[in-house]
């Protein structure tokens, strides 16, 4: 489902639901309501700036989250999903995105963050989420098969600046070791190496998949060309 169109046409959400758009009439409570709680695959919610509680959702997110109520923080009810959250990026920018896996609003969902004005004079952020496509084509552009107990690895999907990475060695020594070269040859953001390397530690994901948990994630800025993304 597209909702770019929706999203670059609004220029404030109010707290009695009207918003303003180009050239039309204001919309009523009920019609803007209804718009929202048609998106059937998309989750839409507003938080406060300041401590990331919620002011507002829309009929799919009480699907997905029954006991969800106003006043809650969003991380109280999809921890799970905060390393992911398109917050940790946003900075002073006026949008966010990221992609999230094993979520509950479906295996693989994008979570755009936007900055309002909610009721006029509140900082907020609107938040959607929604089922993502496509995400085998770009999301996996290497593959390593780990076994954390030995240290070890083999790259199964690479790219060339992978081998030239290892300068010519082999990977004997290690998966942490490659690790250690990847942040080194500055393929992460500086603010983000930090997250990177609590992220890959071996004591960190043995214990994450001893947990039960099938797919762990990490979201950071890569190098790419002249600058990160």
């Amino acid at each position: 489902m597209q909702n770019h169109g929706f999203e670059k046409n609004i220029w404030k959400i109010e707290d009695n639901f009207n918003f303003c758009r180009t050239g039309c009439k204001v919309l009523e409570t009920k019609d803007l309501e209804l718009i929202l709680n048609s998106m059937q695959t998309t989750g839409v919610y507003v938080i406060k700036e300041s401590d990331h509680r919620i002011l507002y959702f829309n009929k799919r997110v009480k699907e997905v989250s029954p006991n969800v109520c106003l006043g809650m923080a969003c991380h109280e009810l999809w921890a799970a999903s905060c390393p992911n959250c398109p917050l940790l990026q946003i900075g002073n920018k006026k949008e966010s995105r990221s992609i999230n896996y094993a979520s509950p609003f479906g295996n693989v969902v994008e979570i755009a963050a936007t900055r309002i004005q909610w009721g006029g004079d509140i900082p907020a952020f609107l938040i959607m989420i929604t089922p993502h496509v496509e995400v085998a084509s770009y999301t996996y552009s290497k593959i390593l098969r780990a076994n954390l107990t030995t240290d070890s690895f083999e790259l199964i999907k690479s790219e060339p600046e992978d081998l030239e990475m290892m300068n010519g060695e082999s990977m004997a020594a290690g998966l942490d070791d490659w690790f250690n070269r990847f942040l080194e040859a500055g393929n992460v953001f500086g603010r983000d190496e930090e997250r990177f390397r609590k992220f890959t530690a071996a004591e960190y994901l043995k214990e994450a998949l001893k947990s039960g948990k099938k797919i762990l994630t990490c979201t950071y800025r890569r190098k790419t060309g002249k600058g990160y993304r």
